[in-house]
């Protein structure tokens, strides 16, 4: 399904829904300028293949495409406190 039909499906279900998109390329920014607390050790080499055990941030990169587990739990603290920013300045839109 692309966006447009996800926006239209839920836009017709739901009243109030709003479709919110979220560029990630600013999370993987600070992490290639180790901007964050917990940073990633191997950022430019895959750790498929390797035979290392996956150490919890050692590794960015799966393989050629995927991150690691970390990196999406990382993303998932970023999109929170992106919402939250967004809510925060958009209070009267959010509470009535």
């Amino acid at each position: 399904a692309t966006r447009r039909d996800l926006k239209k499906y839920f836009g017709e279900k739901y009243e109030n829904f709003n479709l919110l998109y979220l560029d990630t390329d600013h999370v993987m920014e600070k992490i290639k300028n180790n901007e964050l607390s917990t940073n990633f050790e191997i950022k430019d080499k895959k750790w498929m293949g390797t035979f290392d055990f996956p150490t919890p941030f050692k590794y960015l990169w799966w393989d050629d495409w995927h991150p690691m587990g970390q990196f999406h739990e990382i993303l998932a603290i970023e999109t929170v406190e992106a919402v939250k920013e967004l809510i925060e300045s958009k209070k009267d839109l959010f509470i009535s």
